[in-house]
């Protein structure tokens, strides 16, 4: 019965990621560096110049969006403030891409606010 249940969620979050991966190309596209793993849950963005990953990650947490600054992971000395951490678990196919469209959105008014 394990082994039937750990194959339905692995095929689960795979086709999750497919899907979540297939979304990060029509919605960042080029102009937002992105790191999509095969397997597992999470995807990284790389912020651009000068959008703060602890600014970006207030903003959306207003509007109902949670991200983790990649930093939180990391030793001080390593930490630079421009990356953050989306988790599938737990979102539904539509909220992924109307989650990501918002990411983009807010990533631009703050690019757009600093230049």
């Amino acid at each position: 019965m394990y082994r039937r249940h750990a194959t339905r969620i692995r095929d689960h979050y795979r086709e999750k990621m497919r899907y979540a991966i297939e979304v990060c190309a029509c919605v960042f596209g080029s102009g937002i560096q992105y790191t999509c793993p095969s397997s597992g849950v999470f995807i990284t963005l790389q912020l651009p110049q000068y959008v703060k990953a602890s600014v970006l990650q207030d903003r959306l947490k207003q509007k109902g969006i949670s991200v983790t600054n990649v930093d939180q992971h990391l030793l001080p000395e390593n930490q630079r403030n421009d990356r953050i951490r989306l988790c599938i678990i737990g979102v539904e196919q539509p909220q992924i891409e109307a989650g990501f469209i918002v990411i983009e959105e807010e990533i631009r008014r703050l690019e757009r606010r600093v230049r």
